[in-house]
């Protein structure tokens, strides 16, 4: 009987130990992997730092260059500079003509006042396109260039005093007819046989001096009674139509006014 138990136990520690082994070398296994994948991303930043490294040293290349190139830049334009001023202090007076400036090379601001006289200026060379408003003044303008072709007309105001302003021709100027206008009235468009009378009048300070009607509406069987002057400052007008059943119809007056002539 002891023995049996012996063996039982000595069994069952086997089994553990066989479990334990298992488990161990499960452990390994893992262990092992993660070695192996650390080795590789050990391998992989490597790579990188090494590729980092290269990219650094190129920027500072780069810089250098750079530099250098700013620096070659810096000095040149110096140096053109320095020949410029040479060449405009050997120039002689009229050696630089127009075929050696480039368009638009010569400013303003890099003439001295007075350096261009009238003789320097072809004749057309300076038009309207080329003046600023109100660069040209009177004080600018020789006596009696200025024709009426050069004025605008509707810039002038009323001259105060002249000869012979108020009188044209020895006739007072309210003698004259001017702003002639039109006004027109009508009747209302209905079937009415006789429309009328139709005044319209000139508005106050203006008088009539002509006028007439219209019949719109009947083509036929239709005539104006009357049509004439209503005082000095209308025109009035009559119309029938002699038909059995007239047409809606109606009858237009205009008086043409204007203001003067007394």
């Amino acid at each position: 009987m002891p023995d049996q138990l012996y063996t039982q136990e000595l069994d069952e520690r086997l089994a553990e130990d066989e479990e334990r082994l298992a488990l161990n070398e499960a452990r390994l296994a893992r262990d092992e992997r993660r070695l192996l994948a650390d080795e590789v991303r050990i391998e992989a930043e490597e790579e990188a730092l090494e590729e980092s490294k290269l990219i650094a040293w190129s920027s500072v290349g780069l810089a250098v260059v750079l530099t250098i190139a700013v620096a070659a830049l810096v000095l040149a334009i110096l140096a053109l500079r320095d020949d410029v001023g040479a060449i405009q202090r050997s120039a002689p007076t009229g050696s630089v003509g127009t075929a050696a400036l480039r368009d638009d090379s010569v400013t303003a601001d890099k003439l001295a006042e007075g350096a261009i006289g009238r003789e320097a200026v072809a004749t057309g060379a300076i038009g309207r396109a080329e003046l600023a408003p109100d660069t040209v003044t009177g004080s600018q303008v020789a006596p009696n260039s200025l024709t009426g072709a050069d004025i605008r007309e509707r810039s002038l105001v009323a001259v105060p005093v002249a000869k012979d302003a108020n009188r044209l021709g020895g006739v007072a100027a309210h003698r004259y007819l001017s702003q002639v206008f039109n006004v027109s009235g009508a009747s209302a468009t209905d079937a009415r046989l006789i429309k009328g009378p139709v005044s319209v009048r000139c508005p106050a300070g203006s008088r009539v001096i002509s006028g007439g009607a219209m019949i719109e509406g009947a083509t036929s069987g239709a005539a104006l009674m009357s049509n004439a002057p209503d005082g000095d400052a209308g025109w009035t007008a009559t119309a029938r139509v002699a038909r059995r059943t007239p047409p809606d119809w109606r009858l237009v007056v205009t008086a043409i006014c204007a203001v003067g002539g007394e």
